[in-house]
């Protein structure tokens, strides 16, 4: 378990009674179970959700958009927009990236939209691997069977500002990414 692992740990089960952290980690192990299932048939790079991606970064004015699934120990990014072919050969990949690098592991965990317009003044994201690189954030959860499993997600290089309107428009775009992935596990299972 890496630092940024038990630091997230820590937060998910602090001010908890113990009967609240045993449903807490069942809740976890619960969702690991989703995003495990989910991972079995989206996989990078995965050119359907990208529109979704290119859809989210327009629409908050953003640099970047992916969506990516959250791991235990690792966050993978399926579909991207803004990133160079270079970039993507590093980042997307079939088993992804250390936890470290994960501010979308946040949005997992509050299983509502995050928006951080610096991410170098957020105490959360200290030991954060993408602090500094990613300065602004704003993250949607993204669902599966009842769980969390990772977030449709737009950054920029710089600070800067997310309005309400664009939380609303990215909260509406992880919906049909959800309803997008729904109809491929319903595919499956036919």
């Amino acid at each position: 378990m890496n630092i940024l692992t038990k630091a997230y740990t820590k937060w998910l089960l602090r001010g908890s009674s113990h009967r609240e952290q045993d449903a807490k980690l069942h809740k976890y192990q619960e969702r690991i179970k989703r995003v495990q299932e989910a991972g079995t048939f989206v996989v990078p790079p995965d050119t359907l959700l990208e529109e979704f991606c290119t859809q989210a970064a327009k629409a908050c004015d953003a640099e970047r958009g992916f969506v990516t699934l959250v791991y235990d120990d690792r966050q993978v990014i399926v579909a991207d927009h803004g990133l160079s072919a270079e970039q993507r050969e590093i980042d997307m990949t079939p088993d992804g990236m250390d936890i470290s690098y994960s501010i979308c592991q946040f949005v997992v965990a509050q299983e509502s939209v995050l928006a951080i317009p610096d991410t170098v003044e957020e105490p959360m994201l200290k030991s954060c691997l993408s602090v500094p690189t990613i300065r602004a954030y704003m993250g949607a959860p993204i669902w599966y069977g009842g769980a969390a499993i990772g977030a449709l997600g737009v950054s920029n290089g710089q600070p800067r500002y997310w309005t309400r309107e664009q939380q609303a428009k990215l909260t509406e775009l992880a919906a049909l990414v959800t309803a997008d992935i729904l109809d491929r596990s319903r595919l499956l299972n036919s």
